[in-house]
Formats: C-alpha cells, structure tokens, sequence
C-alpha cells in the first residue's frame, strides 16, 4: 500500500508555538516539519492504515521516536537545563513538564544513561529495528562481571532481538547471562526461585481472583505453552463459527469465547478430574 498522502485542506496547518533551543534554528524547524508531519497523519481514515505494512511502519516509527526521545533526555539530564527550575533531577523536570508518569521518566533517563555503553542496542533502537523492552533486557544483562563478554557479544544479541519474538529473545538473553556469569546467574536464579508465587483467593462476590511470579526463563516457557494452547482453542472458535456463518468469521463477527475465556478455560480443564 501506498503511503496515504497530506490530507485535503484549503488553509495551513497551524504551526507549533516557537521553543528555544541554545544553538539551534535548525533543531526548531526539524521539530517543526514533524509535528505538521504527524498533523497530516492525524487526519488520515485509521482504515486507510489498516493493513499489515501501514502497522509494521507505524510500529518501526514509534520505535525510532522513542529511541530519539530517550538520547534526548540523557542529553537533557547530562546538560543539567533542569536545574534552573529547581527540580531535584532531570526525570523530575520530566514529569512535571512533560505530564509523564514518574516511573516512566526515570526509565527513560536511566535507559539514555545506559545506552552509551550499548552502541549496537542504540542503533538497533534508532533505526526501528527493536523496541524499548528489548533495550531494557540489554541493560539488565550489563554488569562488572559480564561487561567485557556484552561488548563481545552485543552485535549477536542485537540480531537475536531483531529475528526473535520479545518471548523468544528474553529466553536467549537469559541463557547468555548464565554462561557468561555463572556465578550472578545462580545468585539470580535463587532469588527468583525465593520469589516464585502462585495464589488465588476468593473475591467478596465469591469469584477467585490469582496471579502469580515467575523467573525469567520459566515463565517464558508458561506464556508460550498457554499461547499455544490458546491458539487451538481460538482455532475451534474460528471453525465453529464459519460453520454457523457458512463463511470465514470477519473483525466484525464475534466468537464463542473472548481471549481471556479461552485462558481461563485451559486452566479450570487442566485441573478436571478426568486430567488428573
């Protein structure tokens, strides 16, 4: 598909009200051709963006624009510009200014904290190849003890991340901190394995509510499983109703079961007498 071009207007998009930046006229009028970009865009039909290379671009540019908005923000918190205003950190400065959640903005400075030590990750990231998850993964595995063997094995882990499902990458991610700290690794391991928890209680309403905590690499092999067999039931779903519609279910047609019905019937089936 095409990209969607400007849409018709007989006057000029309004443009945004003038931002000083020390040094830079040609900062502003970058800043400024973006936001009439993404004017344009906000008045395109969302069906117009509705097929499979329109999301995977969208997705790739939001991407690209977080990593922009993260360096930005290191760069920000390394200047010290917040401190005129008498907040106590940039992340601070952030999230009064910016109307961000609090946690939202220290993850950010953190990231950009951490991303010159990861130049393969910042590439990745800018180019809308990877997402901020995978570069927190990337941060998690960074410490005195794997430092040399990350700078080693940063290109391989990034490729990983660009091939792999999120899932799939964080199972790799956490094999490779075992081999390359054994030592961390175990220390890692016994603290999840302390922290593992399943629970479920009963509601006011007599409904059972749960949750539960798990490490990294065995909670990757649960989602997958329940992904997996949620799938079956999905394509039950999907079969039972093209028989009762005498033609493939559309967005538009409701199935028999929501995804989170189907999850819960999995596991209410798991523990039937006949299962057991």
């Amino acid at each position: 598909m095409a990209p969607p071009g400007p849409a018709p207007r007989s006057t000029p998009l309004p443009r945004p009200d003038p931002v000083s930046h020390p040094g830079g006229g040609l900062l502003f009028v970058e800043l400024d051709d973006l936001a009439e970009v993404l004017e344009r865009l906000r008045k395109v039909d969302p069906a117009d963006l509705a097929d499979q290379e329109s999301i995977v671009a969208i997705h790739r540019h939001l991407a690209t624009m977080d990593a922009v908005a993260t360096q930005a923000t290191a760069a920000f918190d390394a200047a010290g510009d917040w401190t005129p205003d008498g907040a106590r950190s940039a992340s601070a400065w952030v999230t009064a200014k910016c109307r961000v959640r609090k946690s939202e903005a220290k993850r950010r400075v953190r990231r950009g904290r951490e991303l010159r030590f990861l130049p393969e990750t910042t590439r990745a990231w800018a180019e809308g190849d990877i997402t901020g998850a995978h570069v927190d993964v990337m941060i998690s595995l960074r410490c005195p003890e794997t430092e040399e063997a990350l700078i080693r094995d940063e290109t391989l882990l990034v490729d990983q991340a660009r091939k792999l499902t999120y899932a799939q990458f964080t199972r790799v991610a956490a094999y490779w901190k075992q081999l390359a700290d054994p030592d961390g690794a175990d220390e890692d391991a016994e603290k999840h394995q302390d922290r593992r928890d399943v629970y479920l209680v009963q509601s006011f309403g007599g409904n059972w509510l749960g949750a539960m905590n798990l490490d990294p690499i065995k909670g990757t092999i649960v989602a997958e499983e329940l992904e997996r067999l949620e799938q079956e039931l999905f394509e039950a779903d999907r079969a039972e109703a093209r028989e009762a519609l005498g033609r493939d279910p559309g967005p538009g047609d409701r199935l028999s079961r929501t995804s989170r019905q189907r999850r819960a019937e999995m596991v209410t089936g798991a523990f039937q007498p006949s299962n057991r």
